[in-house]
């Protein structure tokens, strides 16, 4: 660090400005690296700009660590590039570990191929319950089962005891008159229609 006016030469130069002139060429050489393999997007955002340089600082320090180490390594070059594939790949392998088994992220395609991808083996479905079994979540028709309410045995008077779990549901369903079916007609026919289904279950 320069913490005085001293200047050399003829011309009177700062000696801040001779240091850096010597060691410019390293500075753009690191420049030139980083923007070979670089994390940098587009934002108007100062604090996520700094971020992405630390980034690519950090990989490339890393980087030059590795080859040190590992100085019987073949010239190649290929290998920042499979040197940072596999540091990305270390370092997100867990929280990936962890998103593969929320059902919201791999019911969709994309992700879910690119973490059969990165791992080599299909996913298996995470389940809740682990003694339920497929034919137990599905209906005769071999549809998955929904939550929902029998509109016959709700009762209008107050909602909350109006709710049903799945297996009530289910279990209505299994009484012939609870059985859920599209009611023709006025809405006093639906009503009437509604009221002997009920007494006669």
């Amino acid at each position: 660090m320069h913490y005085d006016t001293e200047t050399q030469g003829p011309k009177k130069k700062p000696t801040m400005i001779v240091d850096y002139n010597k060691f410019k060429g390293g500075v753009d050489n690191m420049d030139k690296c980083l923007g070979e393999y670089t994390t940098k997007r587009k934002t108007n955002r100062w604090p996520l700009a700094f971020f992405y340089n630390i980034i690519d600082l950090s990989a490339f320090a890393a980087y030059l660590i590795y080859k040190e180490n590992n100085p019987d390594n073949p010239k190649l070059s290929s290998v920042r590039r499979m040197f940072l594939q596999h540091l990305s790949e270390q370092l997100t392998s867990n929280e990936i570990q962890i998103r593969s088994q929320n059902p919201q992220i791999i019911r969709h395609f994309a992700p879910r191929s690119g973490i059969e991808s990165m791992f080599g083996q299909p996913l298996v479905p995470y389940s809740s319950n682990p003694s339920s079994s497929l034919d137990e979540l599905c209906d005769s028709t071999g549809r998955l089962k929904h939550k929902g309410t029998c509109f016959l045995c709700k009762k209008t008077t107050d909602t909350y005891q109006g709710q049903k779990n799945m297996e009530e549901r289910q279990r209505c369903s299994t009484v012939p008159q609870h059985k859920h079916r599209k009611i023709s007609g006025k809405s006093g026919d639906a009503a009437s229609e509604s009221g002997d289904s009920v007494m006669t279950a």
